[in-house]
């Protein structure tokens, strides 16, 4: 029984260890900070811009929740302009296929 127990454990050891993307993927972050701008009563003057930590790498930004043809374009830029407020909803993708979704708010301002 003692046997069948450690061959056991040792399979499962190999298995995780060969065959790709179970033990062998490495960490994956995105830090990203999204700053909005509030958009001013009845108007389309919210802003959102994008920054990120790691400025080395390459990220494209996809804005998920509008319309379906257009959400699977890329961003051009790290800024969005004229928007309602709202959610905002986008996937960020970097170049090794790391990814993150993160919702963004933009607030009323009633002046």
């Amino acid at each position: 029984m003692k046997s069948v127990c450690i061959r056991i454990v040792v399979s499962s050891l190999l298995t995780l260890v060969f065959i790709p993307g179970i033990a062998q993927q490495k960490p994956c972050s995105i830090e990203v900070t999204a700053k909005a701008t509030a958009a001013l009563d009845g108007r389309d003057s919210g802003r959102i811009e994008f920054s990120f930590t790691d400025r080395t790498r390459e990220y494209k930004i996809y804005w998920i929740n509008r319309n379906p043809m257009e959400s699977k374009n890329p961003l051009r830029g790290n800024e969005l302009q004229n928007l309602k407020a709202g959610f905002y909803d986008f996937l960020i993708m970097d170049e090794e296929g790391c990814s993150r979704q993160i919702t963004v708010t933009i607030k009323r301002n009633q002046n």
